[in-house]
């Protein structure tokens, strides 16, 4: 059961990320400046999920062009050499899952169960490829799943992990012993093995179980908007709350005032 603090900062989160998206707001703005290549982007992955659906023996000739693209798009500064490595460990463990020929479990509605097989995807990737001794490129690899599977899997960056953190300090001031705190801290979310990354989904899903109905539906309403804007450009082009949940967290960056967990004095 969600504390009356986790619940009151967890509400806060969404009602920023709401605001961020109507006309005018970070979010939007963010999409209106970036909306061509975004709209393309993800209408070209929604296609090659498909192609990983129904041809397996293609899955790593297929994904491999836009793991390179994100690297180049987001200046993750993974190694080309070892983006093959990379590919075989995704695809490899994905298939473990199912999740390319089912659909793979909401965020937002799974099951703890479901949320602990999300986040056990993402340090399962890292480990495998660890093994062949390649670096392990954490955020490109959430990223990377993010955009195949758009309702499943939230982004890990520093900005990302920054807000978490500040997140935390609001929901869990009155931890006793600290172990809240130390789930969400910068360095545990940041551990490049992916031990931590649970951290994130827990927090998409706090924030999205402590706001009312009503503010889900605002929430689903103003990702939908923007997914139409994109439609136009990419008929394919999928946006959700996450969306809004990771633009907000990245735009500012741990700042309690722009995640309206603060007032400015």
């Amino acid at each position: 059961m969600r504390s009356d603090q986790e619940a009151a900062a967890s509400l806060a989160i969404m009602q920023s990320a709401i605001q961020a998206a109507q006309p005018g707001g970070i979010t939007a703005k963010y999409f209106e400046d970036n909306g061509q290549w975004e709209a393309d982007l993800r209408h070209r992955f929604a296609e090659m999920s498909d192609l990983l659906e129904h041809d397996p023996l293609s899955r790593i000739k297929a994904i491999e062009p836009f793991l390179r693209e994100l690297n180049s798009r987001y200046t993750t500064r993974y190694a080309t050499s070892q983006h093959e490595v990379a590919c075989r460990s995704i695809v490899k463990v994905i298939e473990e899952t199912g999740w390319w020929s089912c659909e793979a479990p909401s965020l937002h509605t799974s099951s703890r169960e479901q949320t602990n097989s999300i986040a056990n995807t993402v340090s399962a990737i890292l480990r495998d490829i660890q093994v062949v001794g390649a670096k392990r490129p954490y955020s490109l690899i959430t990223k990377f799943l993010y955009f195949c599977f758009p309702q499943t899997f939230a982004i890990y960056d520093q900005q990302a992990a920054a807000s978490i953190w500040m997140w935390s300090l609001f929901a869990f001031h009155e931890d006793n012993d600290g172990s809240s705190l130390e789930r969400f801290s910068i360095d545990q979310v940041s551990d490049t093995s992916g031990v931590g990354y649970g951290a994130v989904p827990e927090f998409y899903r706090s924030v999205w179980e402590s706001s009312p109905k009503e503010t889900q539906m605002a929430a689903v309403a103003a990702a939908d908007r923007l997914q139409e804007t994109l439609r136009k450009n990419a008929s394919r082009a999928v946006v959700g709350v996450i969306d809004l949940l990771d633009k907000l967290l990245w735009h500012a960056n741990g700042n309690p005032i722009h995640l309206g967990l603060a007032r400015p004095l």
